[in-house]
């Protein structure tokens, strides 16, 4: 499918929380659909390009965003999924990764993605990840949890550094899961941490944007070895 003109190549940037799925495309199409089982990707990849209206035929290069902690496994099987459903190669990254390329931002920063089984805590210096933590959902304790990560991260940065990443931080991810968790508490939480603004960012798309723009990105070469390793 390499003679395929430009034209016809098409990235797909997904994020796969474990409540919900929402795809964005290089040639402007975005769906989502509710996935309860982000572990069991058979059951959803394939509804993920059923609104898209891709070209026939096409070449398809999918970057799939998932939380911080998923397993080499779970990974693996996103892949297989993905070759399953037509996609000629797939690249999957950290949800934070591919968060700091939706915003488009420069500066360094810190990143937490909500997710309702394990969120991701992050440092960005523009749209590149430096370190990451993800956090099993504690009832009653998420907010508190979260903070805690955070300060385990900043850490091992300079004073300098912890006073800019503390200036300013954006929570991302499953707004269902942030409202019920409540933005106040997260805000009071952080706060307590250091924390000076809290940015709530929730446009269901974000984390998809930048997979896409990951995808788009990512030299041919390099998706052209991707195909090769996962023919199977």
């Amino acid at each position: 499918m390499f003679g395929v003109s430009e034209a016809e190549r098409i990235f797909l940037g997904v994020h796969a929380s474990s409540r919900a799925v929402a795809v964005q495309a290089s040639n402007g199409g975005r769906t989502s659909i509710t996935a309860e089982r982000l572990s069991a990707p058979a059951d959803w990849v394939e509804l993920t390009t059923y609104g898209l209206r891709l070209p026939t035929p096409s070449t398809v290069y999918a970057c799939v965003a998932v939380p911080s902690g998923t397993t080499k496994e779970e990974r693996q099987a996103l892949v297989r999924a993905g070759r399953d459903a037509g996609w000629d190669a797939v690249l999957v990254v950290n949800a934070l990764r591919a968060a700091a390329q939706g915003l488009e931002r420069v500066d360094l920063q810190a990143l937490l993605v909500v997710d309702a089984e394990r969120s991701s805590v992050g440092l960005c210096s523009g749209p590149r990840l430096q370190s990451h933590d993800h956090v099993r959902q504690i009832a009653g304790r998420e907010a508190r949890e979260l903070a805690v990560s955070l300060r385990i991260l900043l850490k091992a940065r300079s004073r300098e550094e912890r006073r800019e990443l503390l200036r300013h931080l954006v929570i991302l991810g499953d707004t269902e899961e942030v409202s019920r968790i409540g933005q106040r508490r997260l805000a009071e939480e952080l706060e307590q941490l250091g924390v000076r603004d809290v940015e709530f960012e929730l446009d269901p798309y974000v984390i998809a944007r930048g997979a896409q723009r990951i995808a788009s990105n990512t030299e041919r070469i390099h998706w052209r070895r991707l195909r090769r390793s996962q023919r199977g």
